[in-house]
C-alpha cells in the first residue's frame, strides 16, 4: 500500500497519460464506425432517422472534446495538471456540458433501448448515478477525451448492431 501511495505522489501525472493515446485510438475506431453507419443502405425511414439521430448525437459530443482542447491549450502546462480534475468537475459536472451529456446519453438510451447505453448506471459499490456523474465525477483531465470517445463508441456500436447485425464484421 505504501508503495502505491509513493508511486502515486511521486509521479507528476504520468499514470494518466496513457489515456491520451487511448483517446486517439478510440477516435480512429469511431471514424471507422461512423463510416460504416453512414454507408448502410436502409430501406426503412425510421431506421434512417435513427441513424441520422445517432450521428447527430455523436457530433454533439464533440462539444466536450472541443472545449477540452481549448482548456488543455490554455490551462495545462505540465503533466501534473493532467491528473487534476478541474475540467471534468467545473465544465462538465457543474457546468453546461453536464446537462448536454446527460441529455445526449438519455436520448440515445430512449431511442435504442440502451443495450450499450443503460438507463441506470451502477458503480462497483452499487450506487446509481446519472451519466455525467458516473463518467466524469473526479475524473482526471487526461481521461476526459477518452470518455467522450467511449460514449461515441457506445452510440455507434449500439446503432450498428440494431441496424445491421453484420455491421461489425471487419473486412479482410
Amino acid at each position: 500500500m505504501v508503495f502505491i501511495l509513493f508511486l502515486f505522489f511521486s509521479q507528476a501525472g504520468e499514470y494518466v497519460m496513457h489515456y491520451t493515446s487511448l483517446a486517439k485510438t478510440q477516435k480512429a475506431l469511431n471514424t471507422y464506425l461512423e463510416g460504416r453507419l453512414s454507408s448502410l443502405i436502409l430501406e426503412n425511414a425510421s431506421d434512417d432517422q435513427y441513424r441520422n439521430d445517432v450521428l447527430n448525437r455523436v457530433a454533439s459530443l464533440n462539444q466536450i472534446g472541443d472545449r477540452f482542447d481549448l482548456y488543455e491549450n490554455q490551462n495545462i502546462a505540465g503533466l501534473d495538471q493532467y491528473r487534476e480534475n478541474r475540467f471534468a468537475e467545473r465544465q462538465v459536472r457543474r457546468g453546461e456540458l453536464g446537462p448536454m451529456f446527460n441529455s445526449t446519453w438519455n436520448q440515445q438510451q430512449v431511442q435504442s433501448n440502451g443495450r450499450w447505453t443503460p438507463l441506470v448506471l451502477t458503480d462497483y459499490n452499487g450506487s446509481e448515478s446519472n451519466p455525467t456523474d458516473f463518467f466524469f465525477k473526479e475524473t482526471p483531465n487526461a481521461v476526459v477525451p477518452s470518455l467522450v470517445e467511449h460514449a461515441k463508441t457506445s452510440f455507434l456500436v449500439e446503432a450498428l448492431e440494431e441496424l445491421n447485425k453484420q455491421a461489425l464484421v471487419f473486412e479482410k
